[in-house]
């Protein structure tokens, strides 16, 4: 259970983040955070998928931890399938840009209509997922750990680098989104 808003000082206000912890089969030399892409992507859906697919020694030697950010997972996913559905059939031009842009403003609203929970707009964030990790990290003790993010989660794993360096083992970026 975390603040719904770390910017704020409202404890009544919270929100439940889901990690999960693999523990290391051997012996710990360290942990690991695994920053999937999407944005979007739940961390704990890909989670048997990735473990069955890394390296014996990493998970011989590594506790891996994943997580289902703020707007994924079962808990408080953020969807909208027919306003996707919708906005995917759309046929875009580079000859008629206004029209895409309508059809990108028609999404947004039809995609906030359709979510169970628009209330969760404000804080599905990269800074406040950022606070919940180093809040999860505090929480298990962890004195350092590594990151690994692929996708959108090299981006996180960025964004985190440079607010918590002093949490950092190491980074390894998958797939990297340039933030200039």
């Amino acid at each position: 259970t975390l603040p719904l808003d770390h910017r704020a000082n409202d404890p009544s206000r919270t929100i439940d983040i889901t990690f999960a912890l693999s523990f290391a089969n051997v012996e710990s030399r360290g942990i690991l955070f695994y920053v999937v892409g999407g944005p979007g992507a739940s961390g704990l859906a890909s989670a048997e998928g990735y473990l069955s697919s890394f390296d014996r020694e990493m998970t011989d030697y590594m506790d891996i931890v994943f997580v289902d950010q703020r707007g994924t997972g079962p808990d408080h996913g953020l969807a909208c399938p027919a306003a996707q559905g919708r906005f995917d059939a759309a046929d875009f031009s580079i000859q008629a840009p206004e029209a895409a842009k309508a059809a990108a403003r028609a999404y947004v609203a039809d995609c906030t209509a359709e979510m169970d929970r628009p209330d969760l707009l404000p804080f599905v964030a990269s800074d406040q997922a950022i606070q919940d990790t180093e809040a999860f990290r505090q929480r298990i003790g962890a004195p350092k750990v590594w990151l690994y993010g692929e996708s959108y989660g090299t981006q996180f794993v960025q964004a985190y680098a440079t607010a918590f360096p002093q949490a950092l083992e190491g980074v390894i970026l998958d797939g990297v989104v340039d933030l200039s």
